[in-house]
C-alpha cells in the first residue's frame, strides 16, 4: 500500500514510501508486457546476479510521478525525464522516495534500506494532454504474446526494431496518475519492455535513460530503436529512441546463469577412490557449489543425497547427470532449512556439506543491517544447528560435518559485516554443537568462486569452483 504523500516543512519537499510487493509487480509487467523472469518467476530470479524477483525500473518511475501529482495535482505531463538506476528494488522492498523542486522541475531520490536505488529529474511542461477520443481510438482488442529476446552479444550492436506500447489505465496502477498523460505512462511502461524483451531481453539490466516526452510523442504510435554503442568489456549498451519517445536508454548486460563442470569433466579433476562406501548429505547442492561437490563425492567413488529447498527442477538436472555416470549413486529431497530442518529417514551418512544460503546481498556502509543480519543468522546459525543435530542421529562412526564459510569473515569488505558476522557466529556454534554430540565440525572458509550471485556485471576475474573444489576434496580425506 502507497503511503500518502508528505510535505515536509521545507517548501519544496515531498516525500512518500511504498513497499514493492508481488501483486504491484505482476501487474505492471501485465501492463508494460515486461515478462522477463527476474521480475516474474521466483526461480529463475534466484538463478540471476541477484538472486531474487525485483521490481521493474520504470514501475519506481510511475511511481515517483504518482506521488509527485499527488503533492501538485496541476501536474499532468512532463517534457523530460532523466534516470540513473545504481540498485535494485527487490521484490518486498519498503521504498522512500524524495522530490525536491529544483531549477528544472523536480528531482526524485529512492532509497531501500538506506541505500540508494535510482535518482529522477522530471521536467514539468504547460500543455493539455491528448484528446481521450484519439486514446480510445488506438487501442489493440488482441495482442500478440510477447517474446523475451535471449541475444548474443554479437547481434547486439546491430539490433533495430519498433514496437507498439500496450494501452492501459495509468490508475489501475497508482490512482494518482488518474488524469496524468496516459500516452507518456504508456510510452514509459514501453521502455521497460524495450529493454527487458527486446535489447538486451532476457539478460538485461535497465542503468539509465534520458528521454523527451514531447508533443513530438504524439500521434500515438510506435517506440522505434536503434543501437548505439556496445562496450563487450563492461557489457555496457546504449539504444537510441527515434519514435515514440526521444533520447537515449542505458543499459548492462547481466551474466547469464552460470553452468557448472559436468559430471564427465569432473570425473577427471578427482581421483575415483577417495570416498568409496561414504554417503554424502550436501544440503544446498542443487546448484553452484554444492552441485559440484555432490558430483564431486560421486566422481570419487561415494554415493550423495543432495537437498533443495526449491529448485526441484535444478536439482533433477544435478542428480541426472550424477546418475548418468553410475545408475542410483545420487538421490534429491526437498529440505528448508530456513523452516526447520527435515527428518532424515533410514540413510547413515559418512559426511555433510552444509551450504545453504539466502541470497547474498550488499548491507549498509556505516551501520549493521539488523534485518539483513538476522536473515543471514535464521541460516548459517540456527539453520546449521538444526541441520548437525539431526545429521548426528543417522551419521556413521567416524564422520564429519563441513560446514561451508566464507573468507569474507577475515577480510570483512565493506557492505558485508552482517554476512561475515554471521558466518563466523555459524563456526563457533557448529565448534561447540560438533563437540557436544561428538561429530567432527569443519569450517572451509571459501575463496569467491564462479557462481550464480559472485558473477559480476563487470566481469571481474572470479576462481572457477570445479578447480577449487576439486583440491579441497582431495584433501579432506587427509583431515
Amino acid at each position: 500500500m502507497m503511503v500518502p504523500v508528505r510535505r515536509a516543512q521545507t517548501s519544496g519537499t515531498l516525500t512518500a514510501k511504498l513497499r514493492f510487493g508481488v501483486r504491484l509487480i505482476d501487474r505492471f509487467s501485465r501492463f508494460s508486457e515486461d515478462i522477463n523472469p527476474v521480475h516474474i518467476n521466483r526461480l529463475a530470479a534466484r538463478r540471476s546476479i541477484y538472486g531474487e524477483r525485483v521490481s521493474h525500473g520504470m514501475l519506481v518511475v510511475l511511481w515517483a510521478l504518482a506521488c509527485l501529482r499527488e503533492g501538485n495535482p496541476d501536474i499532468s505531463s512532463v517534457s523530460r525525464i532523466t534516470g540513473n538506476f545504481r540498485a535494485p528494488v527487490r521484490v518486498g522492498d519498503l521504498a522512500r522516495l524524495t522530490l525536491n523542486r529544483s531549477a528544472l522541475g523536480w528531482h526524485a531520490v529512492v532509497r531501500c534500506g538506506g541505500e540508494l536505488c535510482a535518482t529522477f529529474q522530471f521536467e514539468t511542461c504547460e500543455r493539455e494532454i491528448v484528446d481521450q477520443a484519439r486514446l480510445e481510438s488506438t487501442q489493440q482488442t488482441a495482442r500478440e504474446l510477447v517474446a523475451c529476446r535471449d541475444r548474443a552479444e554479437h547481434e547486439l550492436l546491430q539490433s533495430c526494431g519498433q514496437f507498439c506500447p500496450m494501452e492501459f489505465d495509468p490508475g489501475e496502477l497508482f490512482k494518482n496518475l488518474v488524469g496524468f498523460d496516459r500516452v507518456q505512462c504508456r510510452m514509459l511502461a514501453g521502455l521497460s519492455r524495450l529493454v527487458g524483451m527486446e535489447c538486451p531481453g532476457l539478460h538485461s539490466t535497465l542503468l539509465g535513460f534520458d528521454v523527451e516526452l514531447g508533443p513530438s510523442t504524439y500521434p500515438l504510435g510506435e517506440i522505434v530503436y536503434r543501437a548505439e554503442k556496445f562496450d563487450s568489456r563492461f557489457k555496457f549498451l546504449s539504444l537510441k529512441l527515434l519514435g515514440g519517445v526521444f533520447g537515449r536508454v542505458d543499459c548492462l548486460v547481466r551474466p547469464a546463469p552460470v553452468a557448472q563442470l559436468s559430471m564427465v569433466a569432473i570425473k577427471k579433476l578427482v581421483p575415483a577412490d577417495l570416498f568409496i562406501g561414504g554417503h554424502a548429505l550436501v544440503v544446498g547442492g542443487s546448484r553452484g557449489i554444492g552441485e559440484v561437490i555432490a558430483k564431486g563425492f560421486v566422481a570419487g567413488g561415494g554415493r550423495c543425497t543432495l537437498t533443495y529447498a526449491t529448485g526441484a527442477a535444478d536439482a533433477g538436472c544435478v542428480i541426472g547427470d550424477i546418475n548418468s555416470y553410475r545408475s542410483g549413486l545420487a538421490n534429491a529431497i526437498c529440505w528448508n532449512v530456513e523452516k526447520g530442518a527435515s527428518e532424515l529417514k533410514g540413510q547413515r551418512y559418512t559426511h555433510c556439506f552444509f551450504l545453504a544460503s539466502p541470497p547474498i546481498r550488499k548491507g549498509k556502509k556505516r551501520k549493521m543491517d539488523g534485518a539483513l543480519y538476522r536473515r543471514y543468522r535464521q541460516f548459517y546459525v540456527a539453520g546449521l544447528e538444526a541441520t548437525l543435530q539431526k545429521f548426528s542421529r543417522h551419521s556413521s562412526q567416524g564422520s564429519m560435518f563441513i560446514f561451508a564459510s566464507s573468507e569474507y569473515v577475515e577480510l570483512a569488505p565493506q557492505g558485508f559485516s552482517e554476512y561475515a558476522k554471521a558466518k563466523y557466529e555459524g563456526e563457533q556454534t557448529g565448534k561447540r554443537l560438533g563437540d557436544t554430540l561428538g561429530v567432527a565440525f569443519h569450517v572451509w572458509r571459501l575463496p569467491r568462486l564462479h557462481t550464480d550471485q559472485t558473477m559480476s556485471l563487470a566481469g571481474e576475474e572470479i576462481q572457477n569452483a570445479g578447480t577449487v573444489i576439486a583440491q579441497f576434496l582431495k584433501d579432506l580425506v587427509c583431515i
